[in-house]
């Protein structure tokens, strides 16, 4: 005897004309299985490897942006998506009453679902350049021909199959439609990564992955467990009534980050924050001045928008003239130095000034700032790091016009692969300024000294073991100090003769 609300279960003993056999179709088997290798072979692989290559523990910081994006896309197209389309193909014949998807058109579907995956694991993260930007192009195409057949399958069966109004189908149809809505954001994306030498804008790239999370995979998981898991306990399944908020907040939510593609900046943060509170808009670089010692402050100058958030400003005083360095994040997710000058003691300031293009292309901050050293005549050191992968290292660069206009850089510590260091500035006079950086080009981390004459270095030396410089100069005299190994600090003086004429440490 059954109670209020449980389905009566009996076996089927009358067959009709319209019953359609049941028959097992095993070619989801193949999408389950690619499902489970790019998991384990990709995204948990990666997920290892990155922090490792972040630390400096194995080769590959340069690479890991475009790892980054990698691996969440191997998680969230080739596990997540992989899995979905082919339990989607596979059950929702059944939920209408249509013959399964033969596998002649869902094996062919399979290979352009998988290809982008392997371009994307084994090529994009690697190469440069042309290859990097056809690589790019090619991962976006063939993604979208790949959502169009899914979301055409999906919506043919459907619209096909037997009719009926129950909320499942609410879930299911969006979800064909955002599989099919998924096929130009696809090409849209390969033509921002091209765009960006391979790497897609994180705020777009990150729009993207949310859309599709609650779009095309949302959807079908909400669908399916709400038709499925009522029958596993011999329930009813909800009613269009009961569903119609959570389908319309999931798909308001995808929608909502689709926008904030478009808009990719503080207006599309704030078209995604209902589904995403914790989007902010870009970091501003802000300089505030007090006249009395840093009792009271004024109001905040915005020097510029759309910095790196990470990155250490620096600045530099001389009379009146104020000089701001930042890491500035251009299109494509280009991480450059700037230099932005004030001649009215930080009232205003001019248009940022790139010091040099690197094209260093990295979805992330990599916490390594400039650092400025200025001298009365109008002169301007500059010392930065770059990542870009054919010329990673420490760079330092000369203006002679007061930050106006810089001459080409001069080497530090280059090498195939130099990990994120740190480099500190102090000026020593005209033309000149003392230079200590990390050393990360071997083994083992080491601070080095040097002078720096019009951005050129002259005769650098050992300081010590260590990471973390720090570097002051006044009167001649010039200190450094740094962190060592075992957690302690060591100090080295010097005078004007350089570094060969310094004190012990």
């Amino acid at each position: 005897m059954s109670r209020a609300g449980e389905i009566p279960l009996e076996p089927p003993l009358v067959r009709a004309p319209s019953t359609v056999p049941a028959r097992e179709d095993r070619s989801y088997l193949g999408y389950v299985a690619a499902a489970l290798a790019f998991a384990l072979a990709g995204g948990f692989a990666l997920a290892t490897w990155m922090p490792l290559a972040a630390a400096g523990a194995v080769p590959g910081i340069e690479r890991t942006p475009r790892l980054v994006q990698a691996h969440g896309w191997l998680q969230l197209q080739g596990w997540a998506g992989l899995f979905v389309a082919g339990m989607a193909i596979r059950v929702v014949p059944r939920f209408v009453g249509r013959r399964p998807v033969p596998s002649r058109a869902t094996v062919p579907l399979l290979g352009l679902l998988t290809t982008p995956l392997v371009v994307r694991l084994g090529v994009l993260p690697w190469v440069d350049g042309g290859a990097a930007r056809a690589a790019a192009l090619a991962t976006g195409w063939t993604t979208a021909a790949g959502c169009a057949g899914v979301g055409s399958i999906l919506a043919v069966t459907l619209w096909r199959g037997r009719r009926g109004s129950e909320a499942w189908r609410l879930f299911v149809a969006a979800g064909a439609g955002w599989w099919l809505a998924w096929a130009p954001l696809a090409a849209w994306w390969g033509w921002r990564a091209a765009d960006g030498g391979g790497l897609a804008p994180a705020a777009f790239d990150d729009g993207l992955a949310w859309a599709v999370m609650l779009g095309p995979i949302g959807n079908f998981i909400l669908g399916v467990q709400s038709r499925a898991v009522p029958v596993f306990f011999g329930r009813r399944p909800p009613g269009t009534r009961a569903l119609a908020g959570p389908w319309l907040l999931v798909n308001a939510g995808a929608g909502a980050f689709v926008l904030a593609m478009a808009l990719e900046g503080t207006a599309g943060a704030r078209a995604a924050g209902a589904a995403h509170p914790g989007t902010l808009p870009p970091p501003d670089v802000r300089v505030a001045r007090s006249a009395d010692g840093g009792r009271t402050f004024g109001p905040g100058v915005i020097v510029a928008r759309g910095v790196c958030p990470c990155c250490r400003t620096a600045l530099a005083v001389v009379g009146r003239t104020v000089y701001v360095a930042w890491r500035h994040v251009f299109p494509g997710e280009v991480r450059d130095i700037v230099v932005a000058r004030s001649d009215d003691a930080g009232e205003s300031f001019s248009a940022p000034v790139r010091v040099h293009a690197d094209g260093w292309a990295i979805a992330g901050c990599p916490h390594a700032g400039p650092a400025l050293a200025a001298d009365p005549a109008g002169g301007l050191h500059v010392a930065w790091y770059t990542g870009r992968p054919d010329a990673a290292g420490l760079y330092a660069a000369w203006s002679a016009d007061g930050g106006r206009s810089f001459g080409p850089p001069a080497p530090l510590v280059t090498g195939e692969w130099v990990a994120i260091s740190r480099v500190r500035l102090a000026p020593a006079g005209p033309g000149t300024a003392w230079a200590a950086w990390e050393d990360r080009g071997g083994e083992a981390r080491v601070v080095r000294i040097a002078r720096l004459e019009r951005g050129r270095p002259a005769s650098a030396v050992l300081a010590g073991a260590g990471t973390a410089p720090g570097l002051a100069a006044a009167g001649g005299i010039w200190a450094v100090a740094w962190g060592t190994q075992e957690g302690g600090v060591r100090v080295r003086l010097g005078g004007a003769t350089g570094p060969s004429g310094a004190g012990s440490p």
